[in-house]
């Protein structure tokens, strides 16, 4: 994946981002993450198209949608703590 490709297809969290039950720390400490790590974009790239394929675009496909990559983001979360403590990142 190109960089312009990767800034296009990416969100961004304002650092003021307000995410109901979400540190507002974790957006930006996942970003940072990924941003070094075009591997692991890849995988989350994949696991979200593979999710909005099998999910419709209403109230239950919403829903059930951020529950199916929450595997995945807990993984690359617990992997950019464990880079950031290790200087990383």
């Amino acid at each position: 994946m190109e960089h312009d490709d990767l800034a296009r297809d990416s969100h961004a969290f304002p650092r003021d981002a307000v995410i109901p039950g979400v540190p507002a720390r974790l957006p930006i400490l996942l970003r940072d993450y990924l941003c070094q790590r075009p591997d692991e974009v890849q995988r989350y790239s994949a696991l979200k198209v593979a999710l909005a394929q099998r999910f419709r675009a209403d109230s239950e496909g919403r829903a059930a949608y951020p529950a199916a990559k929450s595997a995945l983001v807990e993984e690359l979360l617990a992997k950019s703590y464990a880079a950031r403590a290790a200087g990383e990142s």
